[in-house]
């Protein structure tokens, strides 16, 4: 059976229903702002790093000239330090999408499509190119050039020379993000294609994939360079020209997802924080309220710290029902902007969008501590009164109602009765009962100041003293007759 003080905390939640609901969702508003957010950046950056770090991205882009061909890439690989090295050749066309409309296509011929070792293309649907006048084409590219698996494309290079690709399937690249941010999108072709393009079958660029120390991090720019230089002259050594060296650092679409979500951040501890104001205020006007009835209990021996804990788990109701409601909605709200924004404008593809368990701790933390550590010092305050103050100066004496003065006499009565019982006689002989201040001496009245009933009921003589004569007591009075 639940105890008295915990039957009024239900009560009291119960009874202003309403308000307990205002303040929750107020509270759940703060936790369904923060936890989206910080849950949108959690699976945005795991799923960002994972494609990334399973896409084996360069460290350093080198271009030489002459090209080279697929055995130089190998000795390069075996350079100690150097986790892999693989040559590619770029082509700069376009797609004729219409009359007078086309799309910038980048086209990279890749030498074997099941033997990747950098920047590897996951395939998404369809197959590889086999045929010399087949593409694949990066998975956002192809509705962004409006085509689909299956469609004869023309594609026009530099030289003004137009050629027919069948599209055969699309590939996620996690190097570039959306075609409508960089303005392109890539497409993937195998030497017999080159051919067909009137390309070489050889690279010009090699790819150099370097291990990071440091998880989800790029290696250290120093340890890079110093790679990269022994690299270069290996190629120069084969009588090559280095033509330009690209050091890859950490990717701008991270900066930029980081910046966004910080200050999208911001604004949600912002609401946070003005929901707990509102709790402050809240549990602030129910100690008011509630002035003559913690008079009562600390009456009947209620300890300030049972009143402590009776409204600090009234506060933390509040926070209970307010991450109820805010973590699902929080939940939803992630995988939603996941798969409706951020995947299309970051280029991810995601392998699962479950959030991590550290976040919902983190959720359930602040849908706890901020209502708690709210509404602790209001409760601190209003419970330090003391029992005279909130029985007469805050209790009675205020507008508290009908009821809570019955209350508040029957408190009194039930105490006055049983200190008469202990002591033999009927009157108030219990300090917290009477008018006095506890543990007080009460004030002795200064002789002269008080007149009895029987002298209010007497005419005084005015002053001179004219009208003694007329003087008459309206009742007898000894002090004014004899006086």
């Amino acid at each position: 059976m639940l105890r008295t003080r915990w039957i009024k905390v239900v009560s009291d939640l119960w009874s202003h229903r309403t308000r307990t609901l205002i303040v929750a969702l107020a509270v759940a508003v703060g936790v369904y702002a923060v936890g989206t957010l910080m849950a949108a950046q959690a699976l945005l950056l795991r799923e960002f790093h994972s494609d990334r770090n399973e896409a084996r991205l360069p460290s350093a882009i080198i271009v030489a000239n002459p090209p080279f061909d697929a055995k130089l890439a190998e000795r390069v690989a075996e350079t100690p330090g150097v986790d892999g090295a693989e040559g590619r050749e770029s082509i700069n066309a376009r797609v004729i999408t219409g009359p007078e409309s086309s799309r910038d296509l980048e086209i990279i011929g890749v030498q074997d499509f099941n033997e990747m070792q950098v920047e590897k293309f996951n395939l998404v649907a369809g197959a590889w190119p086999a045929q010399k006048d087949e593409i694949v084409v990066e998975w956002m590219g192809l509705p962004w050039i409006g085509a689909k698996i299956g469609d004869r494309i023309t594609v026009e290079l530099s030289d003004d020379t137009r050629k027919e690709l069948v599209i055969t399937g699309t590939a996620h690249n996690p190097q570039y993000p959306s075609p409508d941010v960089v303005g392109f999108t890539t497409g993937f072709i195998s030497p017999k294609t080159m051919e067909y393009l009137g390309q070489k079958p050889e690279f010009n660029t090699m790819l150099i994939h370097i291990d990071s120390a440091v998880e989800n991090e790029p290696p250290d720019p120093a340890v890079v360079r110093a790679l990269v230089q022994e690299v270069e002259d290996r190629i120069e050594r084969t009588g090559r020209e280095i033509l330009s060296t690209t050091i890859v650092g950490k990717s701008i679409i991270e900066s930029v997802v980081n910046t966004a979500v910080m200050i999208l951040t911001m604004f949600g501890w912002v609401i946070l924080l003005l929901s707990a104001f509102l709790v402050i205020n809240t549990i602030s006007a129910l100690i008011a309220q509630q002035v003559n009835q913690i008079g009562i209990m600390k009456l009947v021996g209620a300890s300030r710290a049972q009143m402590i804990l009776m409204y600090i788990t009234m506060v933390l109701v509040y926070g209970i029902i307010a991450f109820t409601i805010g973590i699902p909605l929080a939940v939803l709200t992630a995988r939603f902007l996941m798969t409706n924004l951020v995947e299309g404008m970051v280029n991810v593809r995601s392998d699962s969008y479950a959030v991590p368990l550290s976040i919902y701790a983190v959720m359930v933390a602040i849908g706890v501590l901020i209502p708690v550590v709210a509404g602790l010092f209001p409760v601190l305050q209003g419970t330090r009164i003391t029992t005279y103050a909130a029985l007469n100066d805050a209790g009675i004496h205020a507008d508290a109602g009908y009821s809570s003065k019955r209350i508040t006499g029957w408190a009194l009565g039930r105490c006055c009765t049983a200190t008469a019982g202990r002591h033999g006689r009927r009157e108030l002989g219990h300090q917290q009962c009477s008018s006095a201040a506890p543990r007080r001496q009460r004030k002795q009245p200064v002789p002269g100041l008080w007149r009895s009933r029987e002298q209010r009921n007497c005419r005084p003589d005015p002053p001179g003293g004219t009208l003694a004569a007329a003087r008459r007591p309206l009742r007898g009075c000894d002090q004014c007759n004899g006086g």
